[in-house]
């Protein structure tokens, strides 16, 4: 497998210069002054994997989150983009919704592809990271077995009604996986090939119980995407472990070119998908501790 990138440093500057102006206003994460860690012993926990036309669409989580939805929306216009992603757990729900799958469209010169159906790992790193923490976990999916109507047609609200009583707080967790990616253009020419988990994009969010007030999210999107092959080629601590240092080859060259100067990387390895898979939950727990109080 090889990613190679080419970047003209000035477009990059552009792009990441208004990257910053249009999100500088937006809130995409926020804990509130009610969340109280003691409160919450109980932790039901539901994981969702999540799909849109494009990558990185999804839509922040709150009580109105519904899993019924089939379609995908997007709306875009220069000044605001609306979208809403859709409940992909199950084959049939990938067909009724998202028609190219494996396939994400193309847009902007970027091309890309699902990886796979990863919440089980995500599942178990969740759960981890609270059990360590001294709560106790409930996983809804198994609860849900026996709910009329089925969780794939709730929205969030009507899960809380179903908790209450249960747990303190609900814990969700969406999440978007990429494999194949490419973009071309603009000076940029990079591509992933290879099956592998290339970005994790996930969202979260809170719920108290008791109240039902979302009581902390993170949205996706770029805020929350886990670039696995770049984390890893800057893991100083994952790069000097015999056991991945000697199987993960990275080189990066600068070279000058008139006013321009062009960078270009090359990754290559032996590991197999499921331990790359394994490294990114390594890297959302780490995103778990420094989001979650």
């Amino acid at each position: 497998m090889a990613n190679k990138k080419i970047i003209r440093i000035t477009f990059f500057f552009f792009v990441f210069i208004g990257l910053l102006t249009s999100c500088s206003s937006m809130k995409s994460y926020e804990v509130s002054t009610k969340y109280n860690n003691k409160k919450y012993q109980k932790v039901s926990i539901l994981i969702t994997r999540m799909g849109h036309f494009y990558p990185g669409m999804l839509d922040r989580i709150s009580d109105q989150t519904d899993y019924a939805i089939r379609i995908p929306i997007y709306e875009y216009n220069p000044y605001n983009a609306k979208f809403t992603d859709v409940y992909i757990e199950n084959e049939q729900r990938i067909r009724a919704s998202l028609p190219e799958y494996p396939y994400y469209r193309q847009r902007h010169g970027h091309t890309s592809a699902y990886y796979g159906n990863i919440t089980t790992p995500i599942k178990n790193t969740v759960f981890n990271f609270f059990e360590d923490r001294g709560k106790e976990v409930y996983d809804i999916q198994v609860q849900a077995v026996k709910w009329e109507p089925k969780l794939s047609e709730l929205k969030i609200s009507d899960i809380l009604k179903k908790l209450n009583g249960v747990s303190d707080m609900l814990f969700v967790l969406h999440y978007m996986d990429v494999g194949y990616y490419r973009i071309k253009g603009g000076g940029i020419n990079s591509e992933t090939k290879g099956r592998f988990l290339n970005h994790l994009y996930n969202s979260i969010a809170i719920f108290d119980l008791d109240t039902g007030e979302r009581i902390l999210f993170r949205d996706g999107g770029i805020v929350s995407r886990i670039s696995v092959i770049d984390r890893m080629v800057h893991d100083k601590q994952l790069m000097n472990n015999p056991k991945f240092n000697n199987r993960i080859k990275y080189e990066k060259s600068k070279a000058t070119s008139g006013a321009f100067i062009q960078i270009s990387e090359n990754f290559s390895t032996d590991l197999s998908p499921d331990e790359i898979v394994d490294i990114a939950m390594i890297y959302l727990e780490r995103d778990l501790n420094k989001v979650i109080p």
